[in-house]
């Protein structure tokens, strides 16, 4: 990647600290620059050295890799760089930051893995198109089962994300925040509409007098057989045992054994020792288990 030309990482702050030793493995990076160091009488910075803006128009064969995960800034810095003719590349584009469908998936992997960037997602061929995975980061992973149904899926890989669904799965409608951790949903589940699930909290907060942090990501556990009804929220360190389920509206970051309804905020057991069944009780009216179609909770 970029034999041959020398490579300014531009847009040095936030994201820079991100992710800057994923991107360091996958080229060298020559030089820094930064509008902030036009004025200043600093050489370097993390042990790389500064280029200033003024110099660029003097330098021949460059890329300039770009920092920054805003996208107004990012449709700025497009204008500026192409209208002065300088190459240029953005860091998450090079890690795989990118929305792909089931679909697009299917299209561009090859034997049941797909790789986008440093992501990877690993499928099988009954993968629906209307899955989308929305990669923000870098080394995320997703592995998806056999027989997925969905209406709306949608799974957001931040760093080091990694989701796993099993087989026989139904997400009605399912929104997914997974980053710096593992989330998974196992075999014969199904999920109701507007339900969610995140691993981490999406801003950091810290005790006010040590300074230290106190909500690192943690992972989020769905047993198999397990029904999450609509409107469920599951948190950091949520896991959820065999067969349950988790009532409408429910939040939980706790940890639940197997056959269980639990339910309310924060959500708690309210009956013990159920199982349940995926036949549908708009058109029919069961009055014990061995009626049903759907026995697969006989396997848990």
């Amino acid at each position: 990647m970029f034999e041959g030309k020398t490579v300014i990482a531009y847009s040095i702050g936030f994201y820079y600290e991100a992710v800057k030793e994923a991107v360091k493995r996958l080229f060298k990076i020559d030089y820094l620059c930064d509008k902030k160091w036009d004025d200043s009488d600093i050489d370097s910075y993390d042990g790389i050295p500064i280029i200033r803006r003024k110099e660029l128009g003097s330098l021949t064969d460059f890329v300039l890799v770009v920092f920054t995960c805003n996208e107004p800034l990012k449709q700025e810095l497009i204008k500026e760089f192409s209208g002065k003719g300088y190459e240029y590349s953005f860091a998450m584009d090079l890690l795989g930051a990118r929305t792909v469908t089931g679909k697009e998936i299917r299209e561009e992997g090859q034997d049941g893995v797909c790789k986008i960037g440093t992501n990877t997602v690993y499928y099988d061929e009954t993968l629906p198109d209307n899955v989308t995975i929305r990669f923000t980061g870098f080394n995320g992973e997703v592995v998806i089962g056999s027989n997925l149904a969905t209406e709306n899926l949608c799974l957001i890989l931040g760093n080091t994300g990694k989701c796993t669904i099993g087989n026989n799965v139904r997400l009605i409608g399912l929104t997914a925040n997974v980053a710096g951790a593992t989330f998974s949903i196992g075999d014969d589940c199904l999920f109701a509409h507007d339900t969610e699930a995140r691993t981490h909290d999406s801003h950091f907060i810290f005790d006010k007098t040590t300074h230290k942090r106190i909500n690192y990501p943690k992972d989020v556990i769905i047993g198999p057989q397990v029904w999450v009804a609509a409107g469920a929220r599951l948190l950091p360190g949520a896991n959820i045992g065999a067969g349950s389920i988790v009532g409408a509206n429910a939040v939980t970051s706790s940890q639940f054994g197997d056959h269980v309804i639990i339910a309310g905020n924060p959500a708690k057991v309210i009956r013990e020792n159920i199982i349940w069944s995926k036949d549908n009780s708009q058109y029919a009216d069961w009055d014990c288990f061995e009626q049903c179609i759907s026995d697969d909770a006989l396997k848990y």
